[in-house]
């Protein structure tokens, strides 16, 4: 917001959760090509009337919010952190077309009267246009001054006083996190910082989003986003072994049948305290 750009705004948004899927019959290849992973739950797969309520543990693909930090220099250029009284032409390096609010190394001389003395090109200033301007001369009220409103193109020449004052604010960054829910690979609530600057993510920074996380002179803005996670959290259960029936398998399979054999058995003998029946006999 103009002349506030440190205050932090929520935005809110309605933002559907959805993905675009393309009907692809056979991405997992052959069946029983892929790893069967245990999930800790069973259930008959022929129909039932009852339906099952059940929470089920596994799989490859993690439904979470994510956060990340968007940056946006508007300038292809900075002095943050260079050595002092260093120059910058901020208004012919603009980054994304040209930036509103600039500063200037580039001087440019004005005409300056003293009493009904015209001195030409006496007065130095720089080049600038600053957001909530509060410049103001001291000097020179006899002179008729005529201001403008208008946004000057970079490069216009802003005349200069005997005493003037530079006060207002140039931006250099744009800053976002985006929140919203992702398909991931990983657990993103499970992901650990290795410090307080670029190695942090929100929300773990905080709700509030301290300023430091925001500076360039502390976090560049080269810096991408970063963090850690420990593997260990996305591993799958392959501990317990599952096989597979052939894919061509029907109950027949377990079935033997000998076309070519012969049964034969014991002949009957004619005793009393016989208890086996040897009566049979079969070729096929």
């Amino acid at each position: 917001m103009r002349g506030t750009p440190e205050d932090l705004k929520d935005i809110k948004v309605v933002s559907y959760y959805g993905s675009l899927k393309n009907i692809f019959v056979n991405q997992y290849g052959q069946i029983y090509s892929y790893d069967t992973v245990d999930t800790g739950f069973q259930r008959d797969i022929t129909p039932i009337t009852t339906p099952v309520l059940a929470t089920f543990f596994g799989g490859d693909t993690f439904i979470s919010k994510f956060a990340f930090k968007t940056k946006l220099p508007f300038f292809i250029d900075n002095r943050v952190n260079a050595a002092d009284d260093s120059d910058i032409f901020y208004d012919e390096i603009g980054n994304v077309a040209y930036p509103q609010y600039w500063y200037s190394a580039r001087s440019e001389l004005s005409d300056y009267f003293v009493g009904g003395t015209l001195m030409k090109n006496i007065i130095s200033t720089k080049a600038h246009y600053l957001d909530c301007p509060n410049d103001y001369i001291v000097d020179n009220i006899s002179t008729t001054t005529t201001t403008s409103s208008t946004t000057p193109a970079p490069g216009t020449v802003l005349a200069g006083s005997q005493n003037y004052i530079y006060d207002g604010k140039m931006y250099s960054f744009a800053y976002g996190i985006p929140y919203f829910y992702v398909e991931s690979s990983i657990n993103i609530d499970l992901r650990q910082a290795f410090n307080n600057l670029e190695g942090d993510f929100y929300p773990h920074v905080s709700s509030g989003i301290p300023d430091t996380w925001f500076q360039e002179s502390r976090v560049p803005i080269a810096l991408d986003n970063t963090y850690y996670y420990n593997t260990t959290f996305s591993k799958q259960n392959t501990e317990n072994y599952f096989s597979h029936l052939p894919s061509d398998w029907i109950k027949q399979l377990c079935f033997t049948y000998f076309p070519f054999r012969a049964i034969y058995s014991d002949p009957q003998e004619s005793y009393s305290d016989n208890r086996i029946n040897s009566w049979y006999f079969r070729i096929d």
